[in-house]
């Protein structure tokens, strides 16, 4: 179902082919504290093609969900009663979303080089208003989306060499990078630092809430720096690209360390998350696993298989 809304829209722009895989909406059930025979079950339906490339639950008690290939955001409290929310400019590519201090949900707009957000009413889930903020280059790409400690979004701009900050009224400054970093995934650390994967650089990049950039190699010359998390205590976890292995990072200490992830079914990860059980877990293109780390290292790898595997070469895939 189409809704009526209040839409202010700016200019559009292509974009490069797309990198990684389409998102799956399904939920990890049966994972009581003995971790007793886990289940994947399906959450939602959405249409055929539209790629859904992000996750994230808020406004109206609701699920809303990118759809890069439909143009549009899906959202629903009740799966079988969807609604979509479509965007005016053609090749948008909605991509990554998050809900802001404002309660909003804002998601970035690979296509059309702009940072949108949506303004649900006060009570129930219909739409009040959509509002899409242009970035300064028409090309800068805004891929990832997290929250600063001050209440800023701050984005990767993977093609543009650029960390972009926006506050909840739209107003926007960044900070330029290296050229050839493409910046990809990004978070904050607890002492209100900035953290982006250099994918092209093959780095780990710091900014300071004063705006101070400095960088750490990885050490790695096969694999590039792709998703990043934050854990419970403090330490920034890493995947790399097409591989087994897993970074973390002491971001007060400045240390890597490297460690192998024993998975038999997945060759791969595509995103990581922390659990509310404080496990962290993986999306591989054929399986989700899960491990411990009490001792800063992976403990207890459980893997559970995907069937169908995940990973076609289509859209994008986010573990929430």
């Amino acid at each position: 179902m189409n809704l009526s809304k209040n839409i202010k829209k700016h200019h559009g722009v292509n974009l490069f082919s797309l990198l990684l895989v389409v998102a799956l909406l399904m939920q990890i059930t049966a994972l009581a504290a003995a971790q007793s025979s886990p289940e994947i079950s399906e959450l939602a339906n959405l249409p055929a093609g539209s790629y859904p490339s992000a996750v994230v639950y808020g406004p109206g008690q609701a699920y809303w969900v990118p759809q890069m290939n439909a143009n549009a955001i899906r959202y629903f409290q009740n799966p079988p009663e969807q609604f979509q929310m479509d965007l005016t400019a053609p090749d948008s590519i909605p991509y990554d979303a998050v809900i802001g201090p404002d309660k909003a949900v804002w998601f970035t707009e690979k296509g059309n080089a702009s940072i949108g957000r949506i303004t649900p009413a006060s009570s129930g889930i219909p739409i009040t208003e959509m509002v899409e903020y242009p970035l300064e280059e028409d090309t800068a790409d805004p891929t990832q989306l997290t929250l600063t400690h001050d209440g800023r979004l701050a984005f990767t701009q993977f093609t543009a060499d650029k960390i972009g900050l926006m506050t909840t009224n739209g107003e926007q400054s960044e900070i330029v990078l290296p050229a050839g970093t493409r910046p990809l995934g990004i978070v904050n650390d607890q002492d209100g630092n900035l953290w982006y994967s250099g994918w092209g650089t093959r780095t780990l990049g710091m900014i300071t809430p004063e705006g101070e950039l400095s960088t750490i190699p990885t050490g790695e010359t096969a694999f590039r720096p792709t998703e990043l998390i934050r854990d419970q205590d403090g330490y920034l976890w890493v995947l790399l690209d097409n591989a087994r292995r897993i970074l973390r990072l002491d971001t007060r200490a400045g240390v890597i360390s490297s460690h192998t992830i024993p998975a038999v079914l997945s060759s791969s990860f595509v995103d990581i998350a922390l659990g509310v059980d404080g496990k962290i877990w993986l999306l591989g293109n054929e399986s989700v696993g899960w491990f411990d780390h009490p001792l800063g290292q992976p403990q207890n790898f459980h893997e559970l298989e995907l069937n169908p595997r995940i990973f076609e070469g289509q859209g994008r895939a986010q573990l929430s």
